[in-house]
């Protein structure tokens, strides 16, 4: 009997392969983790010196200014592709929701609420002006709550960035 076709060295081999494949997605898992800090490390540094300090007498104007533009680029991203690849079960954002056990479902009927009865040109119009209120009113609720905070503390809004 040859001793490399006994089960025993299989069930080595095949141990010895899935160790050596584990270490290697360790190995990617942790570049990959220490590429990512450097690159947010080095987001955050240019957003504090292109975007003011936080010494006295500066506001957080220009961090506002870039938070509402966000707000304003997810809305519109959520009208034109997020609201209708998910109501129609098109597109790459679906295709995510629908991995998550579970999650296909809640998001679609959550999405497609309020724009029951619709042919799919409506239902995606429709789903996608639905969506603009997402990110807005968590734009709204942030500023809402920025603004009571300064009221308390007025140096709040050059710190708390």
């Amino acid at each position: 009997i040859d001793s490399c076709s006994s089960p025993t060295s299989l069930a080595l081999s095949d141990v010895i392969v899935t160790l050596l494949h584990s270490r290697s997605i360790l190995m990617g898992t942790t570049v990959s983790l220490a590429l990512t800090y450097c690159a947010c490390t080095s987001a955050g540094s240019l957003c504090n010196s292109c975007l003011g300090s936080t010494a006295a007498g500066t506001t957080g104007r220009k961090r506002a200014v870039l938070l509402l533009a966000m707000a304003i680029g997810f809305a519109l991203w959520f009208q034109y592709q997020v609201g209708p690849s998910i109501v129609l079960n098109s597109g790459y954002i679906w295709k995510l929701y629908r991995m998550i056990p579970g999650m296909g479902s809640l998001v679609f009927s959550a999405w497609k609420h309020g724009c029951e009865g619709l042919d799919d040109d409506l239902l995606a119009q429709c789903a996608g002006n639905a969506g603009v209120y997402r990110p807005t009113f968590l734009a709204t609720v942030f500023f809402t709550s920025s603004a009571i905070a300064t009221k308390i503390v007025p140096s709040l809004n050059r710190e708390a960035w």
